[in-house]
């Protein structure tokens, strides 16, 4: 028997239950840039959690980890555990994502380890649906996007085009008849 124990280490917190303690003391580590490194795209930094003298694994109670990252409602979220063997950052049936909220990402473990949150960029269908009705209820987006507004700003680059060409042209012109007048000025 054990103190449940929760550690807040600023970007990163661990709740460890009271089962996983088993008396002995909780360390965690969180490092801003994870020591660990196999080119996953990481959204958080790495979170080392171990209970001193203690093996924590196959837990009746999952260990909670909180993960600070700016969330991208776009993206996709996983949490991933370091594995020794490969050197690779891996997911793990015994680590998941319990939540995913503006402030973070939460992830549930039945073992201790190494971890961290790796982003998959959005691409879901129901993501771009929801990006374009945000786009569509902006005021304005409406004319922006129609097929009227872009031919309307095509019509306007090609005009401005002919007067910023005819403009050259005189100016070409008035330049060379000041020229042919004045042939000691210092053109």
């Amino acid at each position: 028997n054990g103190t449940a124990a929760t550690l807040d280490l600023g970007d990163g917190v661990v709740s460890v239950p009271a089962a996983a303690t088993n008396g002995s003391a909780v360390t965690a580590v969180f490092w801003d840039d994870a020591i660990h490194d196999d080119g996953t795209d990481l959204a958080s930094g790495e979170l080392n959690v171990d209970v001193v003298a203690t093996d924590v694994s196959g837990l009746d109670e999952a260990v909670e980890l909180r993960f600070r990252v700016n969330v991208d409602p776009c993206a996709t979220y996983r949490c991933v555990t370091w594995d020794e063997a490969s050197k690779k950052w891996v997911e793990d049936v015994a680590v998941t994502v319990a939540s995913v909220e503006e402030e973070g990402v939460a992830c549930e473990t039945t073992h201790l380890s190494a971890f961290a949150v790796a982003e998959l960029a959005g691409s879901n269908d129901a993501c771009a649906a929801a990006s374009c009705r945000r786009f569509r209820a902006t005021p304005g987006a409406s004319l922006y996007a129609s097929a009227g507004y872009g031919a309307w700003l095509g019509l306007q680059f090609a005009a401005w085009s002919l007067v910023a060409a005819f403009g050259t042209q005189q100016a070409a012109e008035v330049f060379g008849e000041a020229k042919e007048k004045h042939p000691r000025a210092p053109w």
